[in-house]
């Protein structure tokens, strides 16, 4: 984790390289194996360092800066902040599973911890939007996106490879998890992109482009439903 090979190329600008159809753009991913990972979209002024927290044995052991001061650091920045590749399982905050992997009176068997901070920043308004696709598990990622959806939290799904093209390929090639936005015509601008991400108007995907609509409203839109008087108890 103390390895940070191409922080030298941050601008805060779009890359050189960019064209009218194709937007280069360095952001960050923030570590940490304690409350999540986070990826910043947007930067325009600096990368937020020591860039990871609460990994024993290196320089940045300890668990400050917790998540949502990295989110607020960034969102000074107009950047948007989002979970990546969280759950590799479904979270079980009573620890049942887990007991129940284990053998009866094994004392190894601990109760599961459940670290993430994603419910409370959601919750706190500083999550834009949630890697729901990546290379951690999806199905468990959707089944805690779900949740926050019915508790009626509007986030974003988001995607990404992770795909360390400098350095390694872990999950596969750039591009293999992508997330789609819907944008205004004519040339691609960063700015609508990434304003398209904070309203939801985004398709998750490792395979093609599918477009949806309810009720007459697109990806991000919000259909309303007629309220329906409550059944009184006895009747059917």
């Amino acid at each position: 984790e103390q390895r940070i090979p191409d922080v030298d190329s941050f601008s805060g600008r779009v890359d050189p390289a960019s064209t009218t159809s194709t937007v280069i753009v360095l952001g960050q991913e923030f570590h940490t194996g304690f409350w999540g990972h986070l990826g910043l979209l947007g930067l325009t002024r600096n990368l937020l360092l020591p860039d990871y927290a609460g990994y024993p044995n290196t320089a940045a052991a300890s668990l400050y800066p917790p998540n949502s001061l990295i989110a607020d650091l960034a969102h000074r920045q107009g950047a948007l902040v989002g979970y990546v590749h969280p759950f590799e399982a479904e979270p079980d905050p009573t620890g049942r599973a887990q007991r129940k992997a284990g053998r009866a009176g094994d004392p190894g068997v601990q109760e599961a911890r459940i670290t993430n901070a994603l419910p409370v920043d959601v919750a706190l308004g500083k999550t834009d939007y949630l890697e729901v696709l990546g290379f951690s598990d999806h199905h468990a990622t959707a089944a805690v996106w779900y949740r926050l959806l019915n508790l009626a939290f509007r986030l974003p799904a988001g995607a990404g490879t992770d795909a360390m093209a400098n350095f390694t390929s872990l999950r596969g090639p750039v591009g293999m998890n992508r997330v789609y936005v819907e944008v205004p015509q004519g040339p691609l601008r960063l700015e609508s992109w990434l304003a398209g991400l904070r309203r939801g108007r985004t398709f998750a995907t490792n395979g093609p482009l599918l477009r949806f609509t309810l009720a007459g409203k697109g990806i991000g839109g919000e259909v309303k439903l007629e309220q329906r008087a409550s059944i009184a108890d006895g009747d059917e």
